[in-house]
């Protein structure tokens, strides 16, 4: 589904659930991409994805994009059908993060600005004429931010000051106002600071503060926000997320969240239509965290449309989610699971944690081995099987 307008009360009608069976061959553009200069190392996002475009920040601070092009989110100037190869982003650079969503993107620069383009329905690029743009626009009046996230229709930006702004649709609160007026101006979420993290699903929002304290708003039909005393309309300003006091790490599907504790541990809450939950079962959700069995030896965490990865410690990687649906894994061998699983037919820790955190290893070991991969799996005919394994291990946090 196109995100071009307010989604229906369902999670089959979820912005993102496209993202899962995109069209892009991400492996493909990432085996282009390995002529150009390196991935970037920075401990920043520098991979991101939108409903069917991909973005990707070089070590040098360039942004090059390929896929979808209907609404200008690649950033070339012109509005077209498809773009099969990488293309770098014209005028763009010292890039230090990218983000990603629906049909439009983000960067942020490092001078602390952020530069959006694509779709605009909602306001999501900062600007008033609520126009799309084939070329990036600065966001109006943003100083001093050091981390983006990209919602289905809005954007979140964390300042130095540990403040969190937030434009775009606010159908269901997500920008944090105390209201739900959409707004192309950056606006302050209430009641935040002291910000050290923060994550967008399709239409809620993650902050992690420095005392450990997860803190949410916005939709809240599947208990994303994980507080019992929020009804399912959800919330316009930011409410404590249930038991968890020491988190070091946040993450968000379409609607579900994922917390990382300080003593490793793995929390989930919000829908479970796809077991994103990873207890063994399949249904309507939690309202309230659950720990993922799979002990604390985590060390790293990012959660896709509708599963969750876990790095351990040893390098090995567990996924869970995207039961009866999609296939994750190796692309071929693995279905999605209501249970945490490992993922087969890897090389090693190196190449499983170039997946998830490529700052963990060498670049150009991680691009070799991308493309050997590729070279492997030409048993596979529909790319749409590349998009569900890329989803899954491509796009660290």
């Amino acid at each position: 589904m196109t995100i071009k307008r307010q989604a229906q009360h369902s999670e089959s009608a979820a912005p993102f659930l496209r993202i899962s069976q995109c069209f892009i061959t991400v492996l493909a553009a990432l085996a282009c991409l390995a002529a150009l200069p390196r991935i970037s190392d920075a401990a920043t996002s520098w991979y991101a994805l939108g409903t069917s475009h991909t973005v990707v920040l070089t070590e040098e601070g360039t942004v090059w994009t390929l896929g979808e092009n209907d609404f200008g989110q690649l950033g070339q100037g012109v509005v077209d059908a498809h773009n099969h190869e990488p293309q770098q982003v014209p005028g763009l650079n010292r890039v230090k993060a990218v983000a990603a969503a629906g049909n439009h993107s983000a960067a942020l620069r490092r001078d602390g600005t952020v530069w959006v383009w694509g779709d605009n329905i909602s306001g999501q690029l900062g600007n008033d004429d609520m126009m799309l743009s084939a070329t990036p626009l600065p966001v109006k009046g943003l100083r001093g931010v050091i981390a983006i996230a990209a919602g289905g229709s809005h954007i979140l930006a964390l300042k130095r000051d540990g403040t969190v702004w937030a434009w775009g649709n606010n159908n269901y609160g997500q920008l944090g106002t105390a209201s739900f007026i959409s707004t192309p101006d950056p606006v302050r979420v209430k009641g935040l600071d002291g910000v050290t993290s923060i994550a967008a699903g399709a239409y809620h929002c993650l902050a992690l503060k420095q005392d450990g304290s997860v803190w949410s708003w916005g939709y809240n039909a599947y208990g994303e926000l994980g507080n019992p005393a929020v009804s399912s309309k959800g919330s316009a300003v930011p409410v404590q997320v249930a038991g968890i006091r020491s988190a070091t790490s946040v993450s968000a599907g379409v609607n579900h969240s994922v917390a990382m504790q300080g003593n490793n541990t793995v929390w989930v809450w919000g829908s479970n239509y796809y077991s994103q939950i990873g207890n063994g079962t399949t249904g309507y959700g939690s309202r309230t965290p659950v720990q993922v069995r799979i002990g604390e030896q985590v060390a790293d965490i990012t959660a896709r449309a509708h599963h969750t990865i876990a790095l351990l410690k040893d390098g090995t990687a567990l996924a869970w989610g995207d039961r009866g649906t999609q296939r994750w894994g190796n692309g071929l061998e693995m279905a999605g699971s209501a249970v945490p699983v490992r993922m087969e037919g890897y090389t090693g820790p190196i190449a499983i944690a170039a997946l998830v955190n490529p700052v963990t290893i060498g670049q150009t070991s991680m691009m070799a081995w991308l493309n050997e991969q590729r070279s492997e799996q030409t048993a596979v005919a529909d790319a749409s099987d590349y998009a569900t394994y890329t989803v899954a291990f491509a796009q660290p946090e």
